[in-house]
């Protein structure tokens, strides 16, 4: 690994990115990398729990794959945290 020091696992406990992701997936996130458009970050929107979802820098927007979880419309006074980028996964077969 490059950078180990800015490199964690994640394991995803919900369907919001599905099927991209599923539960259960070990996410390998990486804290160096800049969100940027379509990137999958690991995200605190207006200091609330982590999440994991798609940036849509056009739309400005936070984007959930699943269609049956809302997408969240980031707005002039919302706060978002990304503490990395997810790069790859680990699923059990």
């Amino acid at each position: 690994l490059k950078n180990p020091d800015a490199t964690y696992l994640v394991r995803v406990k919900g369907d919001s990115m599905y099927p991209t992701l599923q539960k259960g997936d070990l996410l390998i996130v990486k804290s160096d990398k800049e969100l940027t458009d379509n990137k999958i970050g690991v995200l605190s929107f207006n200091n609330t729990d982590f999440t994991v979802k798609r940036y849509n820098k056009k739309n400005n927007t936070l984007i959930a794959d699943n269609d049956s979880f809302p997408n969240i419309k980031i707005e002039k006074d919302d706060t978002i945290l990304c503490l990395g980028i997810v790069l790859h996964f680990i699923r059990d077969l």
